[in-house]
């Protein structure tokens, strides 16, 4: 069963970032990104290309003048050209939006 976490939204159109709620999904044992256990659902933004050639880049944040922003995160983006834009904020090698979600010892976006 998914639930649902905040993620940073990456506009591809180049509009200002901003913050969604989204729901996760389990995925098989052998399907990209299955270390994460849940997974967010980017089916909505990116299509079935778009979530089959999907890649999570993690990321890690340290000596932030903002502590609350030190830590670990995964940016979330798609291969996918056929359909989606380049993304003007990302640039290379990302189509459609991106996204942001913090990870933490209890899973992504603290919510366990």
């Amino acid at each position: 069963m998914g639930r649902h976490i905040r993620v940073l939204v990456i506009p591809s159109d180049g509009y200002e970032f901003h913050m969604i709620h989204i729901r996760t999904v389990s995925l098989e044992k052998d399907a990209p990104n299955s270390e994460l256990g849940h997974h967010p659902d980017f089916h909505r933004y990116w299509g079935p290309e778009g979530w089959e050639r999907r890649i999570a880049t993690p990321m890690k944040v340290e000596g932030s003048t903002l502590p609350s922003l030190n830590g670990k995160y995964y940016l979330f983006r798609t291969l996918a050209d056929a359909h989606l834009e380049l993304n003007k904020h990302v640039g290379d090698h990302c189509f459609g939006d991106a996204f942001v979600v913090k990870v933490f010892d209890d899973g992504m976006d603290g919510q366990g």
